[in-house]
């Protein structure tokens, strides 16, 4: 999706297995994933480099973490969560919550080049 459309982003939380996916993919290629299951306490996924705004939502413990690796308990409490998901939507496109507000009829979609996408 991402090589036609300049980018796709993929974000996912199940906030009763505690698990948050997240995931960037610019040209063709990942730029960044991420995901966790909180309730085993398992990394699932943590490929690319921590984009600008993970450090802005304080998750900085994440950087050179293997799967299966866990942060040390002074960074727990920068886990990600539900919430802090729909946040990260937020900062690189729309939380996805919001849709609903934009779209009351139905419609034939829309089509445009976001503005970092080369013409």
């Amino acid at each position: 999706m991402s090589r036609p459309f300049a980018e796709a982003q993929y974000f996912c939380t199940h906030p009763d297995f505690e698990l948050h996916v997240w995931a960037r993919a610019r040209h063709g290629r990942l730029v960044r994933g991420f995901g966790r299951l909180g309730q085993k306490s398992l990394t699932l996924w943590n490929e690319g480099v921590l984009t600008r705004e993970e450090r802005d939502l304080g998750f900085q413990f994440l950087q050179g973490r293997s799967p299966g690796l866990e942060p040390t308990p002074s960074a727990a409490a920068a886990l990600p969560d539900a919430k802090s998901v729909l946040q990260l939507a937020s900062l690189w496109s729309i939380d996805p919550t919001t849709l609903d507000g934009f779209f009351k009829e139905p419609g034939k979609g829309l089509l445009g080049r976001p503005p970092w996408a080369k013409t």
